[in-house]
């Protein structure tokens, strides 16, 4: 049985020049490879060589304003925009806003994002960053923004883990406008997470959160949620197709060789 190629809908190619130098020396000082992925991102073609080689078709580079936690000013937003032109056929820009600093427009942020049709994605996993507020990360209020624009198709990111993974649940089988990734948690300990999952496997989305702890390769993460039991409908939903169809309107998955 062969495995789809897959669509990536959460990985970081970041402009990591910007990092405070703690939170530089905490990500790469020990990582295996740590030279060849931040090479990465300077050069688009040298990241569409990793993603072949990986089984990945397209990804969604996220990006985020984390000034005073992490040093990405607003900038990275521009940053983005560049890397991937050119290669927008299977790279996806995914810029931010910082929430503090555009509290007063965020009504007008959602009403552009579902007139434009832009999946909107917010962060629901906790972060280890020394000054992250992981009280935010609780997905509830998400409730009053999917009820209050129901065209907005907003995406759940890591799906709560490790705190809020039932609020998650409930959200995406309560809302048609939800969904949610399962970036950052462990393939093999998805169903653990989510016995449920295959409920809502229409509304799943793939993702990796490379370069992130504990995903040295997305292909292996791949292969290991290819071993779950779960029907293979649904694995080829969450692999690629769902996020193809939110992203690009089109269900388009090829096979490995």
């Amino acid at each position: 049985m062969s495995i789809p190629r897959v669509f990536d809908a959460h990985v970081h190619v970041q402009p990591w020049h910007m990092l405070h130098p703690a939170v530089h020396e905490r990500l790469w000082r020990d990582r295996p490879g740590a030279a060849e992925i931040l090479a990465t991102a300077r050069d688009p073609g040298r990241l569409l060589r990793f993603l072949d080689a990986e089984g990945i078709e397209t990804a969604v580079l996220v990006n985020y304003v984390s000034p005073e936690v992490m040093g990405f000013t607003e900038e990275a937003n521009t940053w983005i925009a560049e890397f991937v032109r050119g290669h927008e056929d299977r790279l996806i820009a995914m810029g931010s806003v910082h929430p503090r600093l555009t509290l007063d427009a965020l009504a007008q942020i959602y009403e552009t994002a579902a007139r434009l049709g832009m999946p909107l994605m917010v962060h629901t996993g906790t972060s280890i960053f020394p000054g992250a507020r992981n009280r935010f990360a609780d997905p509830m209020p998400l409730d009053d923004v999917a009820c209050d624009f129901p065209d907005l198709r907003l995406i759940l990111a890591h799906g709560g883990r490790p705190l809020y993974m039932e609020t998650c649940l409930f959200l995406v089988r309560r809302h048609p406008n939800v969904w949610m990734d399962v970036s950052g948690i462990p393939p093999k300990s998805l169903l653990e997470y989510f016995p449920k999952l295959e409920r809502i496997a229409s509304r799943v989305l793939w993702g990796t959160d490379w370069p992130g702890p504990g995903v040295p390769s997305p292909r292996r993460n791949v292969e290991e949620f290819w071993a779950l039991p779960l029907a293979e409908a649904s694995k080829r939903r969450i692999l690629g197709e769902n996020a193809s169809l939110l992203f690009t309107g089109t269900p388009r998955v090829r096979t490995l060789p």
